[in-house]
């Protein structure tokens, strides 16, 4: 199956979303802190990060750049909570954006349109693009 990072400060959120994972055939490493998902980074290689962008209170700028660095080519998608979601989030949202984030979800995460966002992202993935041809 394509390779899915999970971080989120909240293992019951990394545990519910792994195990919702795992039955549509990924296969998942959760994390819950900066230091455990840049390692994973390097080991596990993921295809597919789901990334909580409020990590202990503030954007998670090295996961970012070390996933830019070893595996440029995965697809990163990224939550937040409303909590920390007003103010500063514009500029949060679009640092995280510059630095790779494709997609941004609001929490409390509805698990159906993750599950579709991600599904769409594991397709994109496997399904090259169409090259349109000029004949």
């Amino acid at each position: 199956g394509l390779k899915l990072l999970l971080v989120d400060e909240m293992p019951a959120v990394v545990e519910r979303l792994s195990e919702c994972f795992k039955e549509f055939g990924f296969d998942v490493v959760g994390c819950t802190s900066q230091v455990e998902a840049i390692a994973s980074l390097t080991s596990f290689s993921p295809q597919l990060v789901i990334l909580d962008l409020s990590l202990n209170r503030c954007l998670p700028v090295a996961v970012l750049k070390a996933a830019l660095h070893h595996v440029p080519t995965a697809i990163i998608l990224g939550t937040t909570t409303g909590q920390y979601a007003e103010a500063d989030a514009a500029d949060r949202h679009a640092v995280a954006r510059e630095l790779g984030v494709q997609s941004i979800l609001r929490k409390p995460l509805d698990l159906a349109p993750l599950a579709q966002l991600v599904l769409e992202s594991a397709l994109r993935l496997t399904v090259p693009e169409q090259e349109s041809s000029a004949s």
